[in-house]
């Protein structure tokens, strides 16, 4: 379930994103947060490459997976190699193990990214739009959850999704009706950081 809220004013205009989480709960994301997590998801769920992965993922967002931090992986194209130092590459390529090097034509393998298995990947943790909402709205419907691992974020409660409706409609948020979100066009669109 996703339910979409605008809020417009002379200077601005806000759209968020309320998506249900975990059970009966749900997060709030900006417009642009969510189709930039949603991206990242159908990626992950519908590449059979790794260049397909990361044609699909947003521009960048495959040079930030912590998959090649501290070459513990490297990705091979061809005869390019990507994530390592250009000057241990001759070394990589006498010694390489197999297990360590991507190559862009592999079968994709979404359990090799760190964070993947622990829901920690997409981070959305870090992209949850609870600094945008009215602080009333938060103290009266927000619940403050996580740990260390995966940080903490601010969850509400889809059954009184009604309410919360209430209560934003007053601080000047509108429900958008009946829109929706077809991820299938996500691979043609741009997005930027």
């Amino acid at each position: 379930m996703t339910t979409v809220f605008e809020q417009e004013t002379p200077d601005e205009k806000t759209v968020l994103v309320f998506q249900l989480w975990e059970g009966d709960e749900g997060i709030f994301f900006t417009k642009e947060q969510y189709v930039y997590l949603k991206t990242i998801e159908s990626a992950l769920e519908r590449a059979k490459t790794w260049r397909e992965f990361e044609a699909l993922l947003p521009p960048g967002e495959f040079d930030t997976l912590r998959l090649w931090e501290d070459e513990e992986y490297i990705y091979r194209d061809g005869e390019i190699y990507r994530y390592i130092d250009p000057n241990k590459v001759a070394e990589f390529v006498e010694y390489w193990e197999p297990d360590n090097v991507v190559n862009a034509d592999d079968t994709f393998n979404k359990w090799i990214i760190p964070g993947v298995q622990d829901a920690e990947y997409p981070p959305w943790t870090e992209w949850t739009a609870v600094d945008l909402l009215p602080k009333e709205f938060v103290e009266q419907f927000g619940s403050w959850v996580g740990g260390p691992a995966s940080g903490s974020w601010c969850e509400f409660p889809a059954d009184q999704l009604k309410d919360m409706i209430k209560c934003l409609g007053q601080q000047g948020y509108s429900v958008i009706p009946h829109i929706s979100f077809d991820l299938s066009w996500l691979r043609q669109i741009e997005l930027t950081r």
